[in-house]
């Protein structure tokens, strides 16, 4: 009689808050203390200016708990953090395989100009 066991694929899950934006329990919380920083802050910010403060840190909180392209099991933020902390000589961005590259590449636009200048 063989006996058949279900052997889990992945033993670490993060808890996801929300399926849309992708969003896990950690870049909640991160968020949210963005969020207290940011509003301890505004006001050193004009009063004309603060609807595009609060506009601006919001979407750089999304930005910033984005996985890292050249970390990809991290998020930009802890790569960031890695830089300012660690040794400059030590820690450094490996780029990316040439196919991720390539599609990078595409979402940031650089291939339209280098078609632009090749045709030329």
């Amino acid at each position: 009689m063989a006996d058949h066991y279900i052997i889990p694929q992945e033993l670490k899950s993060q808890t996801k808050v929300s399926s849309v934006l992708k969003l896990y329990l950690t870049d909640f919380f991160f968020c949210i203390g963005y969020f207290v920083c940011f509003l301890i802050l505004d006001v050193f910010v004009d009063d004309r200016l603060q609807y595009p403060y609060y506009i601006f840190n919001i979407l750089m909180a999304l930005l910033l708990t984005r996985q890292s392209v050249y970390n990809p099991p991290k998020r930009i933020y802890q790569s960031l953090i890695y830089m300012i902390v660690k040794d400059r000589t030590v820690y450094h961005p490996i780029s990316p395989p040439k196919a991720q590259k390539l599609q990078v590449d595409n979402i940031i636009g650089f291939s339209l100009k280098n078609q632009k200048k090749t045709d030329k």
